[in-house]
């Protein structure tokens, strides 16, 4: 079985790839142009790999029709949201005319069957509950934009030809190897480079945070279970909000020291959402998946692959 991941060097990409190389019976193929991951990221797990960037509609095409892909899980996109927000002609250019390229490619090589779309509880509207897919969608920045897009490209995708698709709307994701400065590795950084207080934005607003091992997991699921056919919109979180503030506290309490912070005011969001937390009663419905990495465990494995503890024993 040909599977084709699409920014497979990248943080997420990486770690799905790494759970995909335990399939004996899987091809792997990795479509990727480096812009944040590397090939170290996936050292050691044995695939086959296309420097090829998704903004080159051509190139896109040439490399499915080289590989044909039976199944295609598409998670390369520019998601940093300050990012998209300094340069959003880029962020829809990559994020909208990069997943056109990838989806027309999937309908013209017929080995394609299933396709797992990317999207982001970015498209939800701000609220103080829960968010169920049933909602209705109503992005507060260009990047939820541009995923409400993909969501839709999706839908047509689908209807045209007949293929599977499912669109994760994914949450926030922590673990090794990020390639952008969310706020948990800039805390890690901050604390590995042995600051003894660091520099944060708003610390108030609660998240849903999901460990990259519990979204490699519900992807492999959701391209392996028979009852994944047709088309589906699918939550992808831990079901649980935490702030940055609790994040402190339950890295305090697993370093063994209180750590502190100062608050930087330029690091605030013009528009901030305090509350944004994932329903994922459908996906355990649909493939009997549910999250296996509490916020705990997945925190102190984190500081362990940082090396905090040694790190903070030298200071």
């Amino acid at each position: 079985m040909n599977v084709l991941v699409v920014g497979g060097l990248g943080f997420v990409g990486s770690e799905i790839c790494r759970y995909w190389n335990k399939y004996s019976d899987v091809d792997l193929i990795v479509l990727d142009n480096q812009s944040k991951g590397t090939l170290e990221n996936i050292k050691g797990v044995d695939f086959q790999y296309l420097p090829v960037d998704i903004a080159d509609c051509k190139a896109v095409q040439l490399a499915f029709a080289e590989v044909r892909p039976e199944i295609v899980l598409h998670l390369a996109a520019m998601h940093f949201i300050p990012d998209c927000n300094r340069d959003p002609a880029q962020c829809l250019t990559t994020n909208i005319i990069g997943t056109e390229n990838v989806l027309q490619a999937c309908a013209q090589t017929n080995s394609v069957r299933k396709v797992i779309a990317t999207s982001s509880q970015a498209v939800y509207p701000i609220k103080d509950s829960p968010n169920k897919e049933e909602d209705l969608p109503f992005p507060c920045d260009v990047y939820g934009e541009s995923k409400l897009a993909n969501e839709y490209q999706s839908i047509r995708f689908q209807r045209e030809t007949g293929i599977d698709t499912i669109v994760v709307r994914l949450a926030n994701v922590y673990g090794p190897r990020e390639t952008n400065p969310h706020v948990i590795p800039e805390i890690m950084n901050q604390l590995a480079e042995g600051k003894q207080q660091i520099l944060l934005g708003n610390i108030d607003p609660e998240r849903d945070f999901i460990n990259t091992a519990d979204v490699a997991s519900a992807y492999i699921a959701l391209a392996l279970h028979p009852n994944a056919a047709g088309f589906h919109i699918v939550n992808l979180g831990s079901g649980q909000g935490y702030s940055i503030r609790n994040i402190l506290t339950k890295l305090s309490r697993i370093l063994g020291k209180e750590i502190t912070y100062e608050r930087d005011t330029s690091r605030f969001r013009t528009t901030e959402r305090m509350y944004l937390v994932a329903d994922i009663g459908r996906i355990y419905n649909l493939v009997g998946w549910c999250p296996q990495v509490s916020i705990d465990q997945g925190l102190q494995e984190l500081c362990q692959w940082y090396n905090l503890d040694k790190i903070l024993l030298e200071k």
